[in-house]
């Protein structure tokens, strides 16, 4: 028997990793007389695993019938399929359902199950007939069997769909899935009345608030136990689908797929449920949709990071399904570019091109439906799979000492905070490439950490950043800092000093020991401070444009307040700086820490990223500017240890890096770049 498992962020099968790199193709929505020949085509991309969607709907041609293998129609020969690719020497993903989507009539289901929700009983109970059923055609063909299934995705995208169910769900006039959840929450109702700040007699009186648009501490305790609400649901679900399956000995790794967000699915609690859990990426063409979606989507792949076994993207946008061209664009050859290498410098190990074929009601694919290539996108794929392979992300190790706190149930709860972050955003203004810190498990730890989430923090998140401090960490907060619990009840673990007084804002410069930073913010004010203060110095405005002004202007200049301060905690400390987080500000603290900034971009929207293997470092450069850029990247001089050269793998130009550490490259708008730093060639 072959084994199968996962180690180190690789998936291993008897002892040799298969890279996860791989396109969707849906058999039955294809010619079976062109399988071959498209399946020779995805070859020829360099790709070895093929994923594919097995659409309950069309197999069960007649109530409680199924076939597997034709004898209905030829493109319901899954096992024809299967041999294909075994016979080509490729490996299959199967992504079994019961629910699959993908502009399917039903989402994939049959029409008679519908009106039952995920977890209802009937809908489960004909699940489990299907799942023994599929598991029974596909089990002599996993790769356990020395076949070539490695992977079986168990349903897809668990979502309540509470809009569609709302009686069941207990939303309206009797009792449901909702009341059940709240039982199981707060045991008692007396525990609900006091943290929601309600009066009810029992749960049933209980309704949902399902959209955060009033401000009251009560509506959003609630809005937030709805948001609690899914997570359970798509948890529950999700035990049992991944459940079922193991019942019935599929006993390659099963992975989950979820939303690109953490409104609907709680992903961390995925991963202790299947082998592997993976998010679904379709960006805009070239991230233009709005100023923040580039770094949205590095910060999701940088919370996959936190949890998952393999950073896995389970759906990487290729092509585009029917309605969706609209909003998305012409997905363009830089796009692909752009897109593959950002995600590779936020830490991912692999991903699934959804879709590498065309289909009905999906376009723009480097391959059409007959096997035919489309001859600007090719190459580029053929591309970027020979870079992934030359890079192997699950042998590198991604050059970062910084950190950003990250708080799932606040993210899931008030989505437009993380999208409008002030602490992320600075970070990615100045290039400064990091980590996430998920406050409920305390990983990813390094030596300096940003405060980025909101003045409430769970009691357990709380004490996660004080045993992080105490541990020897650097904890910077600004204007914002943990004061409540997740009850909104007044809670500061760490002991942070609130401030006295909030003055407008004015131009300023901080000094950080010899770092002196420039400064436009409003300013917190403290009278007195546990540590060393830290001071803000009125400058003259640099807006100040009328010489009549100048003398009021005079009238404050050298003022100085105390903005913050640096309080020792155990073996580490705080610094609290009373300011908006800026990228000169940010950087500065770096440089006063004294920690490293591997490499670094002058150029905003430019961004860098360095992983690192056997004594080589890959410089990954993406573009999201409009304009082609000379960009400028600063490499620290621990780089330079290792680094005499630099070659373009795009263009195979070798580029010079001087003593300083300076490396100047060319990438085009909206494009990306990956480039090989090394002693020699």
């Amino acid at each position: 028997m072959n084994k199968i498992k996962i180690k180190n962020r690789k998936l291993i099968l008897n002892k040799k990793e298969l890279p996860l790199l791989s396109g969707e193709v849906h058999y039955w929505r294809l010619n079976p007389d062109c399988w071959e020949k498209i399946v020779d085509r995805v070859k020829e991309l360099g790709l070895n695993i093929i994923a594919s969607y097995v659409p309950w709907e069309y197999h069960e041609y007649a109530k409680d019938k199924l076939d597997f293998e034709g004898k209905t129609a030829p493109q319901r020969n899954l096992l024809k399929f299967i041999k294909l690719l075994k016979q080509k020497n490729i490996w299959l993903i199967i992504r079994a359902g019961p629910y699959l989507y993908t502009e399917w009539v039903n989402k994939g289901v049959p029409l008679y199950l519908i009106k039952y929700h995920r977890n209802y009983p009937e809908f489960l109970k004909k699940s489990k007939w299907y799942i023994k059923n599929l598991c029974k055609a596909i089990k002599p063909y996993l790769a356990t069997n020395k076949g070539n299934i490695i992977l079986v995705q168990a349903d897809n995208e668990i979502d309540v769909w509470s809009r569609y169910y709302e009686e069941d769900m207990g939303f309206l006039n009797k009792k449901g899935v909702f009341q059940k959840f709240l039982k199981v929450k707060y045991k008692s109702i007396d525990n609900l009345n006091r943290c929601c700040r309600t009066n009810y007699k029992n749960f049933d009186e209980v309704k949902p608030i399902t959209k955060n648009i009033i401000d009251d501490l009560s509506y959003k305790r609630r809005y937030i136990d709805f948001c609690e609400f899914r997570h359970w649901y798509g948890i529950e679900n999700a035990k049992w689908m991944v459940s079922e399956y193991r019942k019935n000995r599929i006993n390659v790794p099963i992975y989950l797929n979820a939303y690109p967000s953490v409104e609907i699915q709680h992903l961390a609690e995925f991963q202790n449920i299947a082998d592997i859990v993976g998010i679904d990426i379709y960006p805009v063409n070239e991230f233009r949709s709005q100023e923040t979606e580039h770094r949205y989507y590095l910060d999701m792949v940088r919370y996959v990071y936190t949890f998952s076994t393999i950073p896995y993207i389970a759906e990487l946008e290729s092509g585009i399904w029917q309605g969706a061209h609209y909003n998305l664009g012409i997905l363009t050859p830089n796009h692909y570019r752009l897109v593959c290498f950002s995600l590779l410098q936020a830490g991912a190990a692999g991903w699934n091109w959804y879709m590498i074929v065309n289909r009905d009601n999906w376009y723009m694919c480097p391959i059409n439906e007959w096997g035919r290539k489309r001859l600007e996108l090719y190459p580029v794929f053929q591309k970027i799979v020979s870079l992934f392979n030359q890079i192997k992300p699950t042998d590198c190790e991604k050059l970062t000492e910084t950190a950003a706190s990250y708080d799932m149930l606040q993210t899931a709860s008030f989505p437009d905070y993380f999208v409008k972050n002030l602490v992320y955003n600075a970070l990615y203004d100045a290039d400064i490439n990091y980590e996430f810190f998920d406050v409920s498990t305390g990983k990813i730890s390094k030596k300096l950490l940003f405060y980025a989430n909101e003045q409430y923090l769970s009691e357990q998140g709380q004490k996660a950043l004080l045993k992080y401090v105490e541990s020897g960490g650097n904890l910077v907060i600004f204007q914002n800092f943990p004061r409540q619990d997740e009850y909104f009840n007044p809670l500061n673990i760490l002991n942070i000093k609130e401030l006295d007084k909030i003055l407008e804002p004015h131009e300023c410069v901080i000094e950080l020991g010899n770092e002196k930073v420039k400064i436009d913010s409003p300013l917190f004010v403290y009278n007195k401070v546990p540590g060393i203060p830290i001071i803000a110095e009125y400058t003259l405005s640099s807006s100040c444009s009328l010489e009549e002004d100048i003398s009021f202007e005079k009238l404050i200049e050298g003022k100085k307040n105390v903005i913050g301060y640096i309080e020792k905690k155990g073996n580490g400390r705080i610094i609290v700086l009373g300011v908006i987080p800026s990228p000169s500000l940010i950087v500065a603290i770096h440089r006063y820490l004294g920690i490293k900034i591997y490499s670094r971009s002058l150029i905003k929207a430019v961004i860098t990223s360095i992983l690192s293997r056997d004594k080589k470092y890959f410089l990954i450069v993406t573009n999201n500017n409009l304009e082609n850029k000379f960009v400028k990247i600063m490499l620290h001089k621990e780089i330079l240890k290792n680094t005499k050269q630099a070659v373009n793998l795009m263009t195979d130009e070798k580029l010079e890096i001087t003593e300083s550490g300076e490396l100047t490259v060319y990438v085009p708008a909206k494009d990306g770049t990956v480039l090989l730093l090394a002693s020699c060639f």
